[in-house]
């Protein structure tokens, strides 16, 4: 009998010494997954979808041949409620979610890439060519 209450008493302690100890589970990652276009269009595959919180990029992940994307956002209890903010190409999108543990939530993408630098540069090609003919045109005078 006294054994047996031995036991009891020995077991009652080993499990309270286990109870006191508090076992830090990982937070499980925010999931985002969605497409992205680029000027109305499916983005080409490897675009580049990048994640901030507080101006630091925490994620990246290439688009597929479809143009979709998938991004798990690792995060601890600092990082609940923190806006994330979306890039797409260095491009900042105008959507942002908030970071919470387990979430998962499909947001699309669209950016509208702006092809001046493009243009100005045909621009000044054109007009090197056409003072060029002027001044070959004189010559030829």
């Amino acid at each position: 009998m006294k054994d047996r209450y031995l036991f009891f008493v020995i077991a009652g302690i080993f499990l309270l010494f286990l109870c006191s100890f508090t076992f830090a589970v990982p937070m499980l990652p925010t999931v985002i997954e969605g497409n992205v276009f680029i000027n109305n269009a499916s983005a080409p595959e490897n675009t580049l979808v990048s994640v901030m919180i507080n101006g630091v990029i925490v994620k990246s992940a290439n688009t597929t041949e479809d143009g979709t994307y998938i991004i798990a956002v690792k995060g601890d209890e600092n990082t609940i409620g923190k806006e994330i903010t979306f890039y797409v190409d260095s491009i900042k999108t105008d959507i942002t979610t908030t970071w919470s543990s387990g979430k998962v939530e499909t947001i699309n993408l669209t950016i509208i890439k702006n092809n001046t630098k493009y243009y100005i540069y045909a621009a000044f090609v054109c007009f090197i060519v056409f003072i060029a003919s002027k001044h070959l045109r004189k010559s030829k005078k």
